[in-house]
């Protein structure tokens, strides 16, 4: 029994991707399962009236599926059929315009999402002929594709908490929109709708044990919605007028589960048609060159914001550790490499919970 007052609310994001390398059988997929809703349950036991434990589950695919019933986050009408997955969104105000130049972030959609895009900005090229990277209005953007990812110009690909996605985001259609539907038509590929804030584990428990496998995994998607999911920004956007609370008032936690593989950044992002940027140095299934320094920059915004971000690290590439590791709060890196592993790296999340939310 605590006494009152003894810890803070916590907002808890676990986000993890559903790729079909995440799922290597259906046992271990159902053992890994049992082991997060044993970390549910453990942070739901936490809860009090005081401080009250509000938790999220977000599957990841190629694109986030925020939900049909958001309808009028979209840009446009919603298609018929519409799922709730979304393109990955793009910045509108001068002032979220102005940080992510400011950031030194690549604009790695707007420079890439067509093949007849001459784009000088994205990455430090020097020989290209695209003014609009960072929202300036004299570039020459040669926009005359079919893809419909591609952002209008003076847009951002907005990697931040800003609320101004909101009606600019647009419905993701395998074979029709983004870089990866070049890929074959059932791409981009999305998995389960978010799920939370709530405290209903087996509704958390349920959304993580019927998140199929999906798609080839946009990493920066899945953190820019991971911190959409707690940031005070978004207040009242997740059906609760309270939530997420303010830092000051909660503390502020996200667990990403991966195994870092990926082909997204050969189509989008920085590359296209299956192949990466030249004299890119990553090999099948890993990240691009532009890719980590997007994710990393990304991260560090998220940690700046006051937020604890676990990572869990399905056996990997070897070059795909370094980055995890600086994505990762500190001391909060776990490399795992079977249940037993993935087990002890949750057992170790529930304790370090504990101890954060004390008042000081």
């Amino acid at each position: 029994t605590r006494s009152p007052g003894l810890y803070r609310p916590l907002v808890f994001a676990f986000f993890m991707f559903t790729t079909a390398s995440m799922h290597s059988t259906s046992a271990a997929w159902d053992d890994a399962v049992d082991a997060i809703e044993w970390t549910y349950s453990s942070l739901d036991a936490l809860s009090t009236p005081e401080a009250p434990v509000d938790m999220s589950f977000l599957p990841i695919g190629d694109r986030v599926n925020i939900g049909a019933g958001r309808s009028a986050w979209l840009s446009t009408a919603a298609p018929s059929g519409w799922n709730g997955c979304v393109e990955p969104a793009y910045s509108l105000t001068p002032a979220v315009l102005a940080n992510e130049a400011a950031s030194a972030v690549p604009s790695v959609e707007a420079a890439s999402e067509n093949n007849n895009r001459n784009n000088g900005n994205a990455y430090g090229h020097e020989n290209g002929n695209n003014g609009n990277a960072f929202g300036q209005e004299n570039g020459n953007n040669g926009n005359n594709d079919n893809n419909n990812s591609a952002p209008p110009v003076g847009q951002v690909y907005a990697l931040t908490d800003d609320t101004s996605v909101i009606s600019t985001l647009q419905a993701s259609i395998p074979g029709t929109t983004g870089g990866l539907s070049t890929r074959n038509a059932s791409y981009p590929r999305c998995t389960g709708t978010l799920v939370g804030p709530t405290d209903d584990v087996a509704a958390l428990t349920a959304a993580v044990r019927n998140a199929a496998p999906a798609g080839t995994g946009r990493f920066d998607e899945a953190l820019a919605w991971g911190w959409r999911m707690v940031s005070p920004a978004w207040a009242g956007r997740w059906g609760r007028s309270d939530y997420p609370a303010d830092r000051d008032n909660a503390d502020k936690v996200i667990a990403i589960v991966t195994d870092a593989h990926t082909n997204a950044w050969f189509y989008e992002a920085g590359g296209a048609n299956g192949s990466s940027p030249s004299g890119n140095s990553s090999q099948n299934n890993e990240v691009t060159d532009e890719g980590v320094e997007q994710i990393q920059a990304l991260c560090q915004r998220i940690k700046d914001d006051g937020v604890t971000v676990y990572v869990l690290l399905k056996t990997s590439y070897a070059r795909s550790v370094s980055p995890w590791q600086t994505c990762a709060s500190p001391g909060k890196f776990k490399e795992v490499s079977g249940l037993d592993s993935f087990q002890s790296a949750l057992s170790s999340l529930v304790s370090d919970v504990k101890t954060i939310r004390l008042k000081s």
